[in-house]
């Protein structure tokens, strides 16, 4: 890995008074201020050039130093590197940053921290007193790190609840190490519906990305159905995770691959867990703590969705991105009827029906009537199945057309009985809903929702992330009651 990828930033802590030491450095090391000067025209800083403490632990001034050959060396930081001065003094003082010793990052805590909470019990509301009307649970600035003040521009990337208790959320926050869209790291949980928030990531991205300079960011929450303590999640570019204690406690999964893509772990009816990185597949029987290698499934494209089939319990269905190099016949949809072992396409005239480079992006399966079936195409928009992924028509109306920002869901509602399917496309405004197969659309939502979640009890409750169009985040987490 490239040295210049191992850049380290620590900061000054201003102190209330003059002095020419910080506390946070070993005793008797000399510790500078840099002479701050913010140029607005580039956004860029420039101090003099300064190191850390080449004798402690602990950095003591702010600087530009790479570590290489295992040794930390200065560089000027007025070569032009654009740095978030007020992001960067915020994190450092909260923790974010990794200490770092040897050049090896670690995690900044490994134990929960003293504001976590229990779980609860749970009365699911009476059917009657739902209104369909949309409240507001929580938004990113409400996501503030234990010690820390308020810093807006936090976002979320993942969402899930408990499904035996919905008053019990997870949400994956977005800490972005190249531009200013997020200040919070990790997973956050809240115990009581949503009204208050604790960081519950203790031990979470401590490998597979030695360079990195911040807190992990988190794709994916996946919460057992089953075992509700069973916890999984994907991060970038440091693999996916799991928790056996509610989010208390983290280790790396052994099946783990630090993939630029998103991965997912899912459980099939048969107990089975199943995990995804880029075009290979794993399955654990003994939930997740070890996994057997299914090999690579598609040389050609990378998974995008795993879903395990809501009725027959070897089943799995597997909806396969863009290509890795355009243009391709490789198959849009997998499906398995061995719990993995093998392989067959379904739906291959999908690949006509999308002039430009098609991938999938999202697939679902109604739970009442599992021939019903829906994804999300790129080039394509919603596409729809009669026949369980035989065949493929096109969803109509509001969610077709021409998907570019590789973003979209399309989910059922875990019904008795009927189809109820909602679809949102990242570049088009709006959350859709159909009961009749997409013969008719109705508006759900005027902005997209991602992460869709329904509360099993009431599944027409409906919680989900809402977006901006073009947007990778999400600003704000709503309840449909």
């Amino acid at each position: 890995m490239s040295s210049s990828r191992l850049v380290f930033f620590c900061l000054i802590v201003f102190a209330a008074f003059a002095a020419s030491t910080w506390p946070g450095c070993q005793s008797g090391a000399p510790c500078h201020e840099p002479d701050w000067e913010w140029n607005t025209d580039w956004d860029w800083w420039k101090a003099p050039p300064v190191c850390v403490n080449p004798t402690g632990t602990d950095p003591c001034s702010y600087e530009h130093a790479l570590c290489r050959d295992g040794e930390w060396a200065c560089e000027d930081p007025k070569s032009g590197v654009w740095r978030r001065v007020e992001l960067e003094k915020w994190a450092y003082g909260c923790g974010l940053y990794n200490e770092v010793f040897g050049c090896h990052p670690t995690l900044y805590y490994t134990e929960p921290k003293p504001d976590w909470q229990d779980e609860g019990t749970y009365t699911p509301p009476d059917p009657a007193t739902l209104t369909g009307e949309w409240s507001l649970i929580t938004e990113p600035d409400d996501i503030v790190p234990l010690g820390c003040n308020t810093y807006s521009g936090a976002q979320f990337q993942a969402f899930a609840i408990n499904p035996r208790n919905p008053d019990v959320m997870y949400l994956g926050m977005d800490m972005e190490e190249t531009s200013s869209r997020s200040a919070v790291a990790g997973v956050y949980k809240s115990v009581d519906g949503g009204k208050t928030w604790f960081a519950a990531w203790a031990g979470l991205g401590g490998s597979g990305c030695g360079w990195c300079r911040y807190a992990v960011t988190v794709r994916d929450i996946y919460v057992d159905p089953d075992d509700s303590q069973l916890v999984f999640v994907d991060t970038e570019q440091r693999g996916q995770y799991l928790s056996d204690d509610g989010g208390a406690h983290w280790t790396a999964l052994k099946a783990s691959c630090a993939s630029l893509s998103e991965s997912y772990v899912r459980k099939g009816r048969n107990g089975f867990h199943y995990s995804s990185c880029s075009g290979s597949l794993f399955r654990s029987s003994d939930s997740g703590e070890t996994w057997e290698n299914l090999g690579i499934v598609s040389p050609h494209r990378e998974i995008r969705a795993l879903v395990p089939d809501p009725v027959l319990p070897d089943r799995v269905w597997l909806g396969m991105g863009q290509p890795f190099e355009p243009p391709s016949n490789a198959p849009l949809i997998l499906v398995s009827d061995d719990a993995g072992s093998t392989w067959r396409e379904a739906g291959h005239q999908l690949l006509a029906l999308v002039t430009k480079t098609p991938g999938v992006i999202d697939l679902d399966v109604c739970p009442a009537e599992p021939q019903q079936m829906a994804a999300a195409v790129t080039g394509g928009g919603i596409f729809l199945s009669d026949d369980g992924g035989e065949t493929w028509r096109p969803g109509g109306g509001p969610v077709s057309g021409d998907l570019r920002f590789y973003r979209a869901n399309a989910a059922y509602a875990p019904l008795p009985a009927g189809c109820l399917l909602f679809a949102s496309l990242s570049d088009k405004p709006g959350t859709y809903w159909t009961e009749d197969g997409g013969a008719t659309w109705e508006v759900f939502r005027e902005d997209n929702l991602d992460h869709l979640t329904f509360n099993p009890y009431l599944p027409r409750m409906v919680f989900g992330l809402s977006g901006f169009v073009y947007s990778f985040g999400s600003q704000g987490l709503w309840l449909r009651m």
